[in-house]
């Protein structure tokens, strides 16, 4: 494991963030042992390849996500017809005062933004139509300060019939936390699940692969790699996998939906947020 923060500092840094969690969309099933390809390449895209671009313009961010093949949308309301309950995950930081000009972007794949607009029984039955040909929905939210990537987060649903789709949650994130500093300045990783706290990522890992079914796992990870007066430059990221147990399935079936399994990912850049 990673050197931790003392209780005092981790206490105080995690002021900094608001993370939110709930369920992105109402899905029904797919075939596929595990997500398609095309559809892991996407999310790496915005995971793991995403996480060097924290910082960068909003121009080269882009282009990376759309070929990557997510849609950008131009639904400005987007956002706000998505927080009704069990709808989204959202990865939110707190902006820097020094920054006036922000921009909340959402790019969407294998579902068109339109259909997000929709009622709740057409949006079920459109993401049934798509899920049952073995495909996951994918919404990515990136926001933007002074034309730079500040926190990036990917939401994607599957069904529960693709049942190693933990090997694609660990995939991604080994790939996140492999990119931690070795000489970083101050680290803090912390995972969990619903039997135990885990200091250890290996054995974090363990829990998830050995799961045959229901398993419900998040992690946290801050990496500060310099601190000033002025804040702190590093990253931060959050990754989110939940294989429903039979609670959850009740939940899900008394919306209309099939059992379905959500895995989210969020990043976000620790220079963007610090108080100046």
């Amino acid at each position: 494991m990673k050197n931790g923060f003392n209780d005092a500092y981790a206490a105080k840094t995690k002021l900094l963030v608001i993370v939110g969690l709930a369920l992105i969309l109402m899905a029904c099933g797919g075939n596929n042992a595990e997500l398609p390809d095309k559809d892991m390449k996407a999310l790496e895209a915005t995971t793991v390849k995403a996480l060097p671009q924290l910082g960068q313009s909003a121009a080269t961010v882009e282009k990376s996500i759309i070929n990557a093949g997510f849609v950008k949308t131009d639904l400005e309301d987007l956002y706000f017809n998505l927080l009704a309950p069990q709808k989204v995950a959202k990865f939110s930081i707190r902006k820097s005062s020094d920054m006036d000009d922000y921009k909340e972007v959402f790019y969407v794949r294998n579902i068109d933004a339109e259909d997000l607009t929709k009622d709740d029984a057409a949006i079920t039955a459109k993401q049934n139509e798509i899920l049952k040909k073995g495909k996951a929905i994918m919404i990515v939210y990136a926001l933007y300060g002074n034309d730079k990537l500040l926190e990036m987060t990917t939401s994607t649903i599957i069904s529960t019939k693709q049942k190693e789709a933990k090997k694609n949650y660990l995939s991604i994130s080994e790939g996140l936390y492999k990119q931690i500093p070795a000489n970083a300045f101050m680290v803090e990783w912390g995972g969990e699940t619903e039997q135990k706290d885990f200091s250890k990522y290996d054995e974090f890992a363990a829990y998830i692969a050995a799961a045959e079914k229901e398993c419900t796992a998040e992690e946290f990870c801050y990496a500060i790699t310099k601190m000033t007066i002025t804040g702190y430059e590093g990253f931060m990221y959050q990754g989110i996998y939940v294989y429903p147990d039979e609670e959850q399935i009740a939940y899900q079936a008394k919306a209309g939906s099939d059992p379905f399994i959500t895995i989210v990912f969020g990043l976000a850049d620790m220079a963007g947020m610090a108080d100046k």
